[in-house]
């Protein structure tokens, strides 16, 4: 797992829903995609500067899934979008978990 990376303990549709809310509530869009890679090419609207590549995949056991982003230029300076990408994204996920255990 690179640096830019997190394990998430849940399959890889409810992760990848999570990533879509918390790209648009960071107002990233998604410029393209390749499904059959797992990857989704993304940039910020505000600062167009940030951009990158997050490839989201299985992890080879359990029920868990691997997020890892990958900037174009490799720039450590960008590592806040990414921490608060998968901040966000765990969030909109605990957050499901709390309203479905009501």
């Amino acid at each position: 797992m690179s640096k830019n990376g997190r394990l998430f303990p849940y399959s890889k549709a409810i992760v990848l829903n999570a990533l879509y809310d918390a790209l648009d509530g960071l107002s990233f869009v998604i410029d393209r995609s390749n499904s059959v890679r797992g990857t989704l090419f993304v940039s910020s609207t505000t600062f167009p500067e940030m951009r990158g590549r997050v490839a989201i995949s299985p992890a080879l056991s359990g029920n868990q899934t691997l997020v890892e982003v990958f900037t174009d230029d490799g720039d450590d300076t960008q590592v806040e979008w990414i921490e608060a990408l998968m901040d966000e994204a765990q969030s909109l996920i605990d957050r499901a978990e709390k309203r479905e255990a009501k």
